[in-house]
């Protein structure tokens, strides 16, 4: 898998390991990711798609738009780019602190789906200026790249995935 090989992600797995149920944090239960998604919203116990996925892709998103202002320094081009990923990621952030305290501008969905296109959009944005020097594996852009692409399936609720395919159309 391109995004776990090359970020030293890798499965893990089990045969014959007992796990008591107060070490679980979500399940067995149908349809996980939407009710991952539920418990996470009620603050209770942190699952699948929460607001720390989220937290996790806006903190992924702010090391490439770091990138973009770092160069856009010897690159005025880049700086109108830098810093409008920089007014999104303010935006994004907030809304998350605003969730984490209870008072909720957005729903959980709404906010994942945000925040994954900010990472996209920031390591893009990233690869762009690196040009072909992002694309060698040895390249930090390219990892970010890959490891934003991974946000699309890993932990990602179906209203959140569904939200992605109609954006692409758009």
């Amino acid at each position: 898998m391109m995004a776990l090989d090359a970020s030293s992600t890798g499965p893990v797995r089990f045969k014959s390991v007992f796990v008591d149920d107060s070490n679980v944090l979500h399940g067995p239960v149908a349809n996980v990711m939407e009710a991952s998604n539920r418990s996470a919203a009620s603050h209770s116990t942190p699952g699948a798609g929460g607001l720390q996925t989220s937290a996790l892709a806006i903190g992924h998103a702010a090391q490439a738009i770091e990138y973009l202002i770092n160069e856009s320094a010897e690159r005025a081009d880049l700086l109108a780019v830098a810093t409008g990923l920089q007014l999104q990621w303010l935006e994004t952030f907030e809304a998350l602190s605003k969730m984490n305290t209870g008072e909720v501008p957005l729903d959980a969905s709404t906010l994942r789906k945000k925040s994954n296109d900010l990472a996209l959009k920031s390591t893009q944005a990233a690869l762009v200026a690196a040009k072909g020097a992002g694309f060698l594996n040895s390249h930090d852009v390219g990892r970010w790249c890959r490891e934003a692409m991974f946000f699309l399936v890993w932990s990602c609720p179906h209203s959140v995935a569904q939200a992605h395919l109609c954006s692409f159309v758009n």
